[in-house]
């Protein structure tokens, strides 16, 4: 217990020491602790190795903690091995001479991804982004890692394939961009229909980042999968992929878009969860800042009110009007009529709406469609139904109702 409690602290106070006394004294006792008879003393020899390795010369380095590193990769305790696994990026960082991690770092890491105990390759799964960034300038790096993918892919445990597909996308930015697409586009498509949600999940998160991979771009091949996530029976897979939208029609293009997502948008409009509805709307809001409202009126905005009607769930109505109001805070800039002529309709068709929310929801919709309104507009049609509104029975309403009177008032309507 008392070398225990002295290990813990011996990283840290080692680096505070002279050189001479460091070498001397010190990195024998991190050689002992990596040979102790027990594994609770062993798993601290890789942090006490990766806090000297900031202060060592690299020859000290290479002649004193490499041997270290190679006897604790063989270690009959998967709790140091898992240590090592952590550990790996800081210490392949200090290793000066270049030749060193391709003959040492580089087969242990692939070793630890392959460990026969789920907690190690999990933890060397969680470092493939870092240990990939500290090893970029190997021009084999990609061919070294490429053999063992499918295996995490295909990993026994869920939370080791949940770690490779939260670090692939930033394991592949290291790798050459034909390499890259190489190895991803396979991959891509087994995470993407994985037993797990949570796997599914995250071959999404950091789609953004495959924007500039591979000769003929990795998303526009993977557009396909995408597309099939949408219907997943997971919810949080499905707000995954709306939450992407708006940068894979930035990236696919207007006529890409039109042909592949554009459905994907309007159908996650009624969508059961309220947080995808929410989603679809601030992503619809940036695709129209992307494309134009004038293409959006003619194209886009039809299908999406579509599901505007007094005869079914008002949720439907709230939704279109949380849709203008997200286009028209993020074009707040535009001054197109476009906006005035396809939005206004609807807003005082729901001043009227039988139930209290909606019109709540169109008197904040107004306030936010203001600056799009001509003066003459604002006079003629909306102040007249504001005036209806501020006699409202719920008293809500009311107040926003006067929000946008005091706006009328402000932008010079009378």
């Amino acid at each position: 217990m008392v070398r225990k409690a002295a290990l813990q602290h011996f990283g840290e106070f080692a680096t505070k020491l002279d050189m001479k006394v460091l070498v001397a004294d010190f990195v024998p006792i991190v050689r002992d602790t990596s040979l102790d008879d027990l594994d609770a003393m062993r798993v601290f020899a890789p942090d006490a190795c990766a806090y000297i390795a900031k202060v060592l010369s690299a020859d000290e380095f290479q002649n004193s903690i490499v041997p270290v590193l190679e006897a604790l990769q063989e270690d009959c305790s998967w709790r140091v091995r898992k240590e090592l696994a952590i550990k790996l990026p800081v210490l392949i960082s200090r290793m000066d001479d270049k030749s060193v991690p391709e003959r040492f770092a580089l087969p242990v890491f692939v070793k630890l991804l392959t460990d026969r105990e789920a907690e190690v390759r999990l933890a060397a799964a969680n470092r493939l982004g870092a240990v990939c960034s500290e090893l970029k300038f190997l021009t084999s790096l990609a061919d070294n890692i490429e053999p063992y993918l499918g295996a995490l892919s295909n990993d026994a445990e869920k939370n080791v394939r949940v770690a490779f597909a939260k670090n692939l996308v930033p394991m592949c930015n290291f790798f050459p961009k034909e390499a890259a697409a190489k190895l991803l586009v396979p991959v891509l498509q087994s995470l993407s229909q994985d037993e797990f949600y949570g796997v599914r999940r995250h071959v999404i998160m950091d789609l953004h980042a495959l924007t500039d991979v591979g000769p003929n771009g990795v998303l526009a091949i993977l557009v396909p999968q995408l597309l099939e996530l949408t219907k997943d029976p997971k919810w949080r897979v499905r707000l995954a992929v709306i939450e992407k939208t708006a940068m894979l029609a930035q990236v696919l293009g207007q006529r890409m878009f039109e042909r592949k997502l554009q459905n994907l948008i309007v159908q996650s409009l009624s969508d059961h969860v309220a947080a995808i509805r929410e989603k679809a709307c601030e992503q619809a809001a940036k695709v129209v800042s992307l494309f134009g409202a004038r293409w959006a009126a003619e194209r886009f905005f039809p299908g999406c009110f579509a599901i505007y009607d007094t005869n079914t769930n008002y949720i439907h109505r709230m939704t279109c009007l949380m849709l203008i109001s997200s286009v028209s805070s993020e074009m707040k800039d535009s001054k197109d009529p476009t906006l005035e002529t396809t939005f206004l309709p609807i807003v005082q068709q729901a001043f009227t709406d039988e139930v209290a929310n909606v019109r709540l929801l169109a008197a904040q919709s107004m306030h936010k469609l203001m600056p799009h309104i001509k003066r003459a507009t604002l006079s003629e049609k909306v102040l007249p139904a504001l005036r209806t509104l501020m006699s409202d029975a719920d008293k809500d309403v009311v107040f926003f109702a006067l929000l946008c009177q005091e706006a009328c008032a402000k932008s010079g309507a009378a």
